[in-house]
């Protein structure tokens, strides 16, 4: 409304000016009459008019074309703040009101408390000091979260910049804050020298700068990096609680060696995915808590890379992560980082949600203002089938981490699930001009539009056009499913001809994706076009190689936790259900519920749904339609990735068309996603 209003005005003051200039008032001669021309004679009367009577005009001029720039200039300053391109724009719109966002303001203004700490340059040019200037920077970050009275940008978004050449105001603006620390290290022998600035970005003014020599010991480097901190928080006037002065005044460990150590974890822990990055920041934590016992902040670190590589499905046996725990616990047993590791525990290490929730909140309760604490709340949320409470604490966490773009996706999936799907795409968007590598972001921008709204045109631009997929193994998987969309089961099964691997989804040793593999998909595809022998032929030679799967996932005496064995249990009774033998529908079926008991939905609300999904795809080739409709309602009446969009499209649903359960659950879906449809009592 603003930018109409502001719009109407400089248009409209502009036509008047027009008008005055061009026409006069003449009631005597009806009304409005063009100007004529001045003669002379008048021209030599203004002329000889004294000074005092022009000035008035002349003022009245110059003031009238000062407001006209005056408009055009705030009409495009807010053109350019929503301007498409800006994610921090996009953010302060999309987020739930009352989280806290920062803008850039004047000196005064509480805005300004919102700073982001950018990567620190090394100047000099070896690996070892890189690692040493980014670890002066997590540490000043780590120090400057810890004060109440400011918010933090988190690592993750400013990682980004570590080699930007972008302005300062540009940078702010992206991230949402008022304020920007950034400086650079110089490490020489056995001495350092830092420079740091924190400056203001509306102003685009230094509030405090200051150069370091100092002696490289960890007394002198922990105390500077205090220093720091100090100085940032009395420029910004943020108040030092007592608590925040103390935490200052630690030093977190008495090594050179083991800081740097640990540093060099932190690193290979940022390429989380690669698993010899992963486990080589095990061995980082590990020498330096080797190195320094009493380290915390590396025992916290060790928790999580040990737990981690439980979660992936590398290990098996948590007890060196407890170990580990229970050191951290005796040095901090009430600090943030004992809080967040137990959590990790609970979560990684046995999938044991309920305390792992307790935990993460009691992290955020000590650190409002840290956004993997509180990312981590809402990831357990949605676990534990409570979407709908998540959401707020991933806003918080996307209003401080405003540039990571896997939580920027984490927030857009928990939207989608919700059926929220504009909104969904919209944080999709800004995960991709985030990360335009982020081929996860772009699998479910792509589902988001084919299976959820059922918009084939607008999943194959996404696939392959404006938005295409940097993975072989993504392309072809999207163009499968775009082909049986459009029922061109030939095009399908050539689609699957280009895929390198068997099983579909990364490659980790949990294997938590549940996709059907490549085989599997042919057959299907070979199915559904009506050659039913083709099927039954692929999937007959397949089914030996998934009983081997099987067999060599079984279930522990002490239960799944994390689900492993589930996927490959849907994948052998989806392949028995397109071989179709004698005794195969029964089998199929068995499996496929065994696979949902498992690790369905009532285990794990954000992975159980692929597990369900495949479960109600065996019930649809087998022909057990009254149970595929009983588990459509059941997947139809809460949040789940069950939508109308798949519903419509999709030949599996053929024998449902017609039926009244099936075509109210469509309407109802369809209802629900254009915001008329409420939730029942059973579905919240």
């Amino acid at each position: 409304v603003l930018k109409v209003i502001i719009v109407f005005v400089i248009v409209g003051f502009a036509i008047a000016i027009v008008l005055t200039w061009a026409f006069e008032l003449r009631p005597d001669q009806g009304g409005v009459q063009r100007m004529d021309p001045a003669d002379t004679v008048e021209i030599d009367r203004i002329v000889s008019e004294p000074r005092s009577m022009r000035w008035p005009s002349g003022i009245l001029a110059l003031a009238g074309t000062a407001m006209l720039f005056l408009g055009v200039g705030m009409m495009t300053d807010r053109l350019l703040e929503n301007a498409p391109g800006n994610v921090g724009s996009e953010l302060a719109e999309s987020v739930t009101p009352g989280a806290r966002l920062s803008s850039a303001s004047s000196p005064a203004d509480e805005g300004r408390r919102t700073v982001a700490v950018l990567p620190f340059a090394s100047l000099t040019e070896d690996e070892d000091s890189r690692t040493f200037a980014l670890g002066i920077h997590d540490d000043i970050l780590t120090q400057l979260s810890r004060i109440d009275d400011l918010a933090v940008t988190s690592r993750t978004s400013v990682m980004a910049y570590e080699e930007t050449t972008k302005p300062v105001r540009d940078i702010a603006a992206e991230l949402g804050v008022g304020a920007l620390v950034e400086g650079g290290v110089r490490r020489a022998g056995q001495s350092v020298r830092i420079n740091v600035q924190l400056i203001d970005a509306s102003l685009d003014e230094h509030l405090w700068a200051e150069t370091f020599d100092r002696e490289l010991t960890a007394e002198n480097v922990f105390a500077i990096q205090a220093e720091i901190a100090r100085a940032v928080a009395r420029a910004l006037e943020a108040e030092l609680t007592p608590e925040a002065e103390r935490s200052l005044n630690e030093m977190p460990t008495e090594s050179l060696e083991a800081w740097e150590s640990f540093n060099r974890g932190r690193i290979l822990w940022d390429r989380i995915g690669i698993e010899e990055s992963e486990r080589q920041a095990v061995v980082e934590f590990e020498r330096a808590v080797q190195i320094d016992p009493g380290f915390v902040e590396a025992w916290a670190g060790l928790v999580r890379a040990q737990t981690w590589l439980i979660r992936q499905g590398f290990e098996t046996d948590t007890m060196p992560a407890r170990g580990s725990l229970d050191r951290l616990a005796e040095l901090a047993p009430s600090s943030f980082e004992t809080s967040m590791a137990a959590g990790y525990y609970r979560y990684y290490g046995h999938a044991d949600f309920e305390p792992a929730l307790a935990l993460f909140e009691e992290a955020l309760a000590s650190r409002p203002h840290e956004p993997e604490a509180s990312q981590f709340v809402g990831y357990i949320l949605r676990r534990l089938d409570r979407w709908e409470e998540s959401l707020p604490f991933f806003n918080r966490a996307v209003s401080l981490a405003p540039r990571d773009a896997s939580l920027l996706w984490n927030h857009a999936y928990n939207l989608e699930i919700l059926r929220r799907f504009d909104e969904a795409q919209k944080f999709y968007d800004m995960s991709l001009r985030v990360d335009p590598s982020f081929d996860l972001a772009r699998l479910h921008a792509y589902e988001l539009e084919l299976f959820r709204r059922g918009d084939v045109e607008a999943a194959e631009a996404l696939g392959s056009g404006t938005i295409s997929f940097t993975q072989p193994d993504s392309r072809a998987l999207n163009r499968y499913w775009i082909a049986i969309a459009r029922r061109d089961f030939g095009a399908a099964e050539n689609a699957m001809r280009e895929l390198d691997a068997q099983f579909l989804g990364p490659n980790r040793a949990a294997g938590t994706e549940f996709k059907f593999p490549r085989v599997t998909l042919t057959a299907l595809a070979r199915h559904l076009a009506g050659d039913r022998a083709g099927a039954r032929s692929l999937a007959d030679a397949f089914i030996p190689e998934l009983e081997a799967e099987v067999e060599r996932r079984p279930v522990p005496a002490t239960g799944d936790v994390f689900g492993y064995s589930a996927g490959p249990l849907a994948q052998l009774g989806m392949t028995l259900a397109l071989r179709g033998g004698p005794g195969d529908a029964e089998r199929a079926i068995r499996l496929g519920e065994e696979a949902q008991q498992v690790y369905g939905i009532d285990q794990d609300a954000v992975d159980g749904y692929s597990v369900e999904w495949q479960l109600l795809q065996i019930y649809l080739v087998v022909g057990d339609y009254e149970k595929a409709l009983n588990l459509l309602e059941r997947l139809g009446e809460r949040p789940s990735g069950l939508s109308a969009g798949e519903l419509r499209w999709s030949p599996l649903y053929d024998p449902l068309r017609g039926d009244p359960r099936f075509e109210s659950l469509v309407e109802r879906l369809e209802a629900e996603s254009t915001g008329v449809f409420q939730w029942s009592e059973a579905g919240r």
